[in-house]
């Protein structure tokens, strides 16, 4: 049974895709949704600074488990962090009214603030990451199915990762097109012009391609919901996975509830 599943796996991920090698790619997609979906709601609820730490370690340890790279998680980690990095360089300033208008006046709870924001993002990054990103997208879609969540959430997110990659291609297409008519942006009339009807012209292809491809899936039969194919098994592992992450965030969150109504 367990060597059907993982040839039947193989079959859907297709050839070209690589598949990490670690102890969370071996669990069940719901398995892992549902961890990631409860760490996400108890670091994000955090109104203490040690739950996140705890969380930030925590991902630390997801990392190792998940066999993503260094270099994988250094690039995504700075995206991620790009958009922190404008908090911290506003939070810790308020403007207060004086004599001479107004004056920006640094504020030590901003920084806690900033802190507390950091290790959130970075904690729910980290696992998140790693439990998710070494999932095959099918197999997200088709444990979102299993777990009851709308079908039309469903469709949407396959459909998005799907034909994302074709505008993106269409950009690059009319982007080169340009670049052949020798177009070189600068800050004048018709380089804003010229980008207004690049946009245009990206949503109208979209929508073309859009209707064609709609019209191409109901001659398939398409009835608005992706038919899922039985070869995800829950095994003992992700019981032992979800039963253990699930007690151990209910025990972080009683210590950090605990810990505000202790400091009130």
């Amino acid at each position: 049974m367990k060597k059907r599943i993982k040839k039947e796996r193989s079959a859907v991920s297709g050839p070209g895709q690589k598949m990490e090698r670690g102890l969370l790619p071996e669990l069940d997609p719901r398995s892992r949704l549902l961890v990631s979906f409860a760490f996400t709601l108890v670091i994000a609820t955090a109104q203490t600074l040690p739950l996140p730490v705890v969380g930030l370690g925590l991902g630390l340890l997801a990392w190792l488990a998940s066999g993503l790279g260094a270099r994988v998680w250094l690039k995504r980690s700075v995206v991620v962090n790009t958009f922190v990095a404008f908090l911290w360089l506003t939070l810790p300033w308020r403007i207060v009214p004086s004599q001479d208008g107004l004056d920006f006046v640094f504020a030590r709870a901003g920084i806690d603030l900033a802190w507390l924001i950091t290790l959130k993002v970075n904690a729910i990054f980290m696992v998140t990451m790693s439990l998710l990103s070494t999932c095959q997208v099918h197999e997200l879609g088709h444990g979102m199915a299993r777990l009851g969540a709308p079908e039309k959430l469903v469709a949407l997110f396959l459909l998005f990762f799907r034909y994302v990659y074709l505008i993106q291609e269409e950009l690059s297409r009319l982007s080169q097109a340009m670049r052949i008519r020798c177009f070189k942006p600068g800050t004048n009339f018709h380089t804003y012009s010229s980008y207004a009807s690049l946009l245009g012209m990206l949503l109208v292809r979209g929508f073309d391609r859009g209707t064609r491809v709609h019209q191409a899936m109901l001659c398939r039969g398409w009835q608005g919901r992706y038919n899922c194919l039985d070869y995800l098994a829950w095994q003992k592992k992700d019981t032992f996975f979800v039963s253990f992450s699930l007690a151990g965030l209910a025990v972080v969150w009683l210590l950090d509830w605990s810990w505000v109504s202790w400091s009130l």
